[in-house]
């Protein structure tokens, strides 16, 4: 191979070639287009796909140019901001340096880790696609703390397949784990759920699924938090079609490589079965669960306790809800007995008969039919293998609602959905950051909902994450040859600072004081 250039227009352009003989004739063929040369002598090229790279003829290969490299004259690069977003991108990076989280990201291999930090704050503070990177990083302060980033989308698609390889997904658990332990989380006592991943891109985790009657084309993503503030612990994926009943012990499996032993799981109904059950019991870990209306163990309960269940006795109040509750001790599986809860939510029983009323098919049941089906409405069971009282079991078993927020966070906040994969590297990758940004993410919330929290106001409206972020985001900074001046924060982004003991500096240098024109800058 070898580098031919041409000048068009007074500018120099390159492109690598290879000889091919056609026809008794020696013809040039493109391999790659380097575009506008840059720097001939450092092999520094500039073009749309890339941006501004290197390139080495002998070893075929790309890379980002030294620290040392300085672009001049404004005709070559895209006029840069004068003024940047500046608070957010500030507040997160000095938050991951104040929670100690470098040491977990540091060790995920890549050949750019400055994009790394850039994706990850790219993910806690926008929901938009992976497209989006580049315009955001130009407009942002991140672009000055990690200067040389590249978010192209092209980048951002080999970034995310590089931190995605099975190495780097197992050094970062590791580390997080430890961190964890560092930190006093309790892991002990942990809540597994799943949820969908709905993705059109054809590739062999996308699976037709049909999980509570919704049917798409899915991969499926389970996540491990624990049960206080929901905080992800771990997470795990299987093709769309696989149900959750198979998952668990894989689950806990998975959990078990990383030092991770639980003392409690809540889990949905989606996941009680015989041998789920005697696995956890088998390996020390209690659980509470919601037994689905399929199982033996279900239709032994009701059959057993419904005729004692609407009594006094039995009558708990839960939140603004009334249930009847009626606790008895029986078998669970063949191997084991536990505690089973039969409840009936009056509230929800009108809900249901009035579905019942309203069904298209009701003139063509029979009596005993909807007798049967008014029999059921507002029951559910629940099983434990601790014993807790009536009024304990639904406080307790409703935690895992914790799990859902978490979801909610990942997929509204953190950049989850939409998913457009086109590889499991790439999955990978993207899942990382995802669980990397609602960690920081929930972190944040413990901190704002934290009674103890000094700095927090005792009467009026809380500060929320997102609110926080959005005020922090508001705050600008004007970037000037030598130095940055960030502007004045509001009254929400300075409770943040606050709060969480972080600084808005006056001015930040840039490390010039010959007053040497950086990039496009000059004073």
């Amino acid at each position: 191979m070898f580098i031919v250039y041409k000048r068009q227009n007074g500018i120099d352009y390159a492109r690598v070639c290879v000889s091919r003989w056609k026809n008794g004739t020696s013809r040039q063929q493109t391999v790659h287009n380097l575009g506008r040369v840059i720097d001939r002598e450092r092999s520094i090229y500039k073009n749309r796909e890339r941006g501004i790279f290197t390139y080495d003829l002998a070893s075929d290969s790309f890379g980002i140019p030294e620290d040392d490299f300085v672009l001049n004259g404004t005709n070559i690069s895209r006029k840069e901001k004068l003024i940047v977003n500046f608070g957010d991108a500030w507040f997160i990076d000095q938050f991951i340096k104040k929670e100690g989280l470098d040491p977990i990201i540091q060790p995920i291999d890549c050949d750019n880790p400055d994009s790394l930090f850039s994706m990850i704050l790219y993910y806690v503070l926008e929901s938009a696609g992976n497209s989006h990177a580049q315009d955001w990083y130009e407009n942002s302060y991140a672009r000055f703390l990690y200067p040389r980033a590249d978010l192209a989308s092209q980048r951002v698609s080999e970034l995310l397949q590089q931190i995605g390889s099975e190495e780097n997904w197992r050094r970062f658990f590791k580390a997080y784990i430890l961190w964890l332990d560092h930190l006093g989380i309790d892991y002990r006592r942990i809540i597994i759920d799943s949820t969908g991943l709905p993705n059109s891109i054809h590739f062999p985790l996308t699976a037709v699924s049909s999980h509570n009657g919704k049917i798409s084309n899915e991969v499926r993503l389970i996540f491990v938090v624990e049960e206080e503030i929901g905080l992800p612990v771990f997470m795990r994926y299987v093709q769309g079609s696989i149900i959750d009943i198979s998952t668990l012990v894989q689950t806990l499996r998975e959990l078990e490589k990383y030092a991770v032993e639980p003392d409690l799981a809540l889990v949905d109904a989606g996941y009680y079965s015989e041998k789920n059950v005697n696995y956890l019991k088998d390996n020390g870990v209690e659980f509470v669960c919601r037994v689905q209306s399929n199982r033996i163990t279900y239709k032994k309960a009701i059959e057993e306790n419904r005729p004692l269940l609407e009594r006094p006795e039995n009558l708990v109040q839960y939140n603004n809800r009334l249930l009847y509750i009626k606790k008895s001790y029986a078998e669970i599986s063949s191997k084991y007995k536990g505690w089973i809860y039969v409840c009936k939510d009056i509230a929800r029983e009108a809900i249901e008969e009035d579905k019942l009323l309203n069904r298209n098919d009701l003139g063509q049941l029979s009596k005993e039919e909807i007798y049967d089906e008014l029999a059921v409405d507002g029951i559910f069971v629940m099983v434990s293998t601790n014993e807790l009282s009536k009024e304990e079991i639904l406080p307790v078993y409703y935690t895992r609602q914790e799990v859902e927020q978490t979801f909610d966070v990942a997929k509204n906040d953190a950049s989850l959905l939409p998913l457009r994969i086109q590889s499991e590297e790439n999955l990978r990758g993207h899942l990382l950051l995802v669980f990397i940004a609602t960690a920081i993410r929930k972190l944040i919330e413990k901190t704002l909902n934290d009674p103890s929290t000094k700095g927090m106001p005792k009467k009026g409206r809380k500060l929320n994450t997102g609110s926080l972020l959005q005020n922090l985001g508001y705050q600008h900074a004007k970037v000037f040859a030598d130095e940055i001046i960030p502007q004045e924060a509001n009254s929400k982004a300075n409770l943040g600072y606050r709060v969480f003991g972080i600084e808005s500096p006056l001015s930040i240098s840039l490390g010039n004081p010959s007053g040497k024109k950086i990039g496009n800058y000059s004073l």
